[in-house]
């Protein structure tokens, strides 16, 4: 029994940075959160987008200064929570590093942890509950002072603060992260002809995906909610820290417990699942009628644009160490026309064609991980484990390819000239 009282109370101590680097994170998306809704309130903005009278900035002024209050008392508060889980963090981890580690202080600290950690996930549950209630009826209180035609505006630019606010933020599939009236019209990718044609598609496009925007979301703050939640020890738990069952009773009972909670927690996320992929669907089918539409010679542009922004985790599409090194040396005033030949031909026909080779496997085997989302739960599930380290295997032959290109390039390059550009750095 103490062996395993020992064991539980060192796993706790162990998941202190852990805990306070995830409290961290969600401090960050807490102030993003709080950030986008009063962006979407601005007074000024409103009142020139919508052409507000000085009687209805007047009227409206006062209520979105309160929100405007409210962000800031928030954001002091959230800030506040969040250094004090640090600074346990820190001390916990100071007494975790002493020679020698000084458990006894660790454990006695733990209740104090404990507390800070529950005040603040108790708080910003709180917090951001009333942020998103005065959001509400801030909106509500700006939409029922306006005209017909000021409301139509209004409600326009609320799915536009919708789709650029949580459209990428909250996307769980590749495809789904894309902006397509972002990606079509406001990236220069296009003429003013060709943006004038795809432009009803996009319209359409984007009243689809607004409805399915919200619905997601509010399957995403259902989630979030329940993060928020405290840990409710189970009947087994109960039994183990009272002494009734033995650690030989514990440890598969505690395994089929938690199988048990991830095929809860698959059943409970599969209709948000399901919001992600129609996103995702709608995304896809859309980007290739609006590719449709355009001239060929801009299909490549937009292209990349896409896939760099879709796989923008992965790399792909943006410039990597041999891009930087191979333009830089062809800048060079000294290069030689033989050099300048072996440099593109390293590019043309290694770099170029064997990247996009190992990078398409990375977006399918990425592809493939993302649809096997109920396999990430399991965690244990044998599908997901061979994903991973297909992908694994996968970046690790692109970064192997990189090197080899680097080094090709160097060996056409004099010492002098190798002075003169960034030879990239690789542990």
């Amino acid at each position: 029994m103490r062996l395993c009282m020992w064991f539980l109370t060192v796993a706790m101590v162990a998941a202190g940075p852990a805990a306070a680097q995830s409290s961290s994170r969600s401090a960050g998306r807490d102030l993003a959160f709080a950030e986008a809704l009063l962006a979407e309130t601005s007074t000024d903005e409103l009142a020139e987008r919508l052409g507000l009278s000085d009687a209805q900035r007047e009227r409206l002024a006062p209520i979105l200064l309160d929100l405007t209050i409210l962000y800031y008392e928030l954001n002091e508060q959230w800030q506040q929570w969040d250094r004090e889980v640090m600074r346990l963090n820190d001390e916990s981890r100071a007494l975790e590093n002493s020679d020698p580690p000084d458990h006894r202080a660790i454990i006695r600290l733990i209740p104090e942890i404990n507390k800070a950690q529950e005040e603040m996930r108790e708080g910003r549950k709180s917090a951001r509950q009333a942020l998103r209630s005065a959001h509400r009826d801030a909106v509500a209180a700006v939409d029922g002072g306006l005209s017909d035609p000021q409301k139509e505006r209004f409600r326009a630019m609320q799915r536009d603060w919708r789709r650029r606010r949580t459209l990428t933020s909250e996307a769980y599939f590749a495809a789904e992260r894309v902006d397509l009236v972002n990606l079509f019209l406001e990236r220069d990718l296009l003429s003013a002809a060709e943006m004038e044609t795809v432009r009803p598609a996009l319209d359409r496009y984007a009243e689809d995906l607004d409805g399915l925007l919200r619905d997601r979301n509010e399957l995403v703050w259902r989630e979030e909610e329940l993060k928020y939640q405290p840990h409710e020890p189970t009947q087994l738990d109960r039994a183990m820290k009272e002494g009734r069952i033995s650690v030989e009773e514990y440890i598969p009972r505690y395994h089929d417990q938690v199988m048990q909670q991830r095929a809860e927690q698959i059943e409970r996320v599969r209709p948000l699942m399901i919001r992600h992929t129609q996103i995702r669907d709608l995304t896809l089918a859309n980007y290739q009628q609006g590719v449709s539409l355009i001239e060929p010679g801009s299909v490549n542009a937009v292209r990349v644009q896409f896939l760099s922004t879709a796989y923008f985790m992965e790399g792909i599409g943006r410039p990597r160490s041999p891009d930087r090194l191979i333009e830089e040396s062809l800048a060079l005033e000294t290069f030689s026309s033989g050099q300048r030949a072996r440099v593109e031909s390293i590019r043309d026909s290694l770099w170029k064609p064997l990247r996009a080779e190992v990078e398409l496997l990375i977006m399918q085997v990425r592809d493939r991980q993302q649809q096997e989302w109920e396999g990430r739960i399991r965690v244990e599930d044998e599908v997901w484990e061979r994903l991973r380290q297909q992908f694994r295997a996968a970046t690790d032959r692109r970064a192997a390819l990189e090197k080899d290109t680097v080094r090709r390039v160097v060996e056409v390059l004099t010492d002098e000239q190798r002075g003169e550009v960034r030879l990239p750095v690789y542990e």
